[in-house]
């Protein structure tokens, strides 16, 4: 019976469910959408496909109505298929040694140890940053004038 209900995919769903506070059944599309995305870089898309039939069996098994049919979850799995078929057609956005050759100890070294930044031109951009935050931020909405009535 273990084949019909879906196994180890299910309990796997119900577990990363369970520890985000999420219903299981019936499991609300955006949930199973995000499981699949959550899925997607730990999974190939067979085993993806296998843990979404996991999913529809038990809705199926219990007379609920499969989220697996919904936009949402279909969208999402055409986004999974799409980005596995074009994985190796991409580059990495970054090479590890971009992060190993560039720590600060090394930009010392490169330098003579003396620290080449201007002290003016760094404290400038902490101000216009803060500037810039507190325009974000505020409390308080902006007054505008009235409009003069026609």
């Amino acid at each position: 019976m273990k084949g019909l209900s879906g196994g180890r995919d299910w309990a796997h769903f119900v577990a990363w469910s369970r520890a985000r506070g999420l219903r299981v059944l019936p499991a609300h599309p955006w949930t199973v959408a995000a499981y699949l995305r959550w899925c997607e870089p730990r999974l190939n898309s067979t085993q993806i496909g296998n843990k979404l039939k996991a999913i529809s069996r038990r809705h199926f098994i219990n007379k609920l109505k499969s989220p697996v049919h919904h936009p949402t979850v279909s969208r999402t799995l055409h986004l999974i298929e799409r980005r596995a078929r074009t994985r190796g057609d991409r580059a990495a956005l970054f090479s590890p040694e971009d992060f190993l050759n560039n720590t600060p100890d090394t930009a010392k070294e490169d330098t003579g140890g003396e620290n080449t930044v201007d002290k003016d031109v760094e404290k400038e951009g902490e101000e216009s940053r803060r500037k810039a935050a507190g325009r974000l931020f505020s409390t308080t909405p902006r007054l505008k004038p009235r409009r003069p009535k026609s």
